[in-house]
């Protein structure tokens, strides 16, 4: 597959100081994208007025693929955007075994937590 040119990650999942406890991205530290490659930061642009980290450089190993990898693996999206909504539940289900002990519909939960639209 060919790599993108631009993805994103979580703002959690990078820190400008790296910590030896933190498996996220951080300056000169190589991580493992969700069944991708071995990507490396290479560079941190920052707001020139806030400070804030509006994006990161980074450089991709081709032969990582397949192979073992580094101890953070991070969840990203690339630029391909698909429309559609996602509903965020707490928990979705009130009971430990739904439908056990009251039916099939018994414990199950109706209140959505929060909710996002892409697109």
């Amino acid at each position: 597959p060919r790599p993108l040119s631009t993805v994103f990650i979580e703002h959690t999942d990078f820190m400008e100081v790296d910590d030896k406890s933190f498996f996220g991205l951080a300056p000169n530290k190589t991580v493992r994208l969700l069944f991708g490659y071995n990507v490396t930061c290479t560079g941190v642009n920052k707001d020139p007025l806030s400070g804030k980290v509006v994006s990161l450089e980074a450089t991709y190993d081709p032969e990582s693929m397949g192979s073992k990898p580094p101890k953070g693996t991070l969840h990203w999206a690339s630029t391909h955007f698909i429309k559609g909504e996602v509903r965020i539940y707490d928990k979705l289900f009130s009971v430990e075994i739904p439908g056990k002990r009251d039916g099939l519909g018994a414990g199950v939960r109706t209140r959505v937590a929060g909710a996002a639209w892409a697109g």
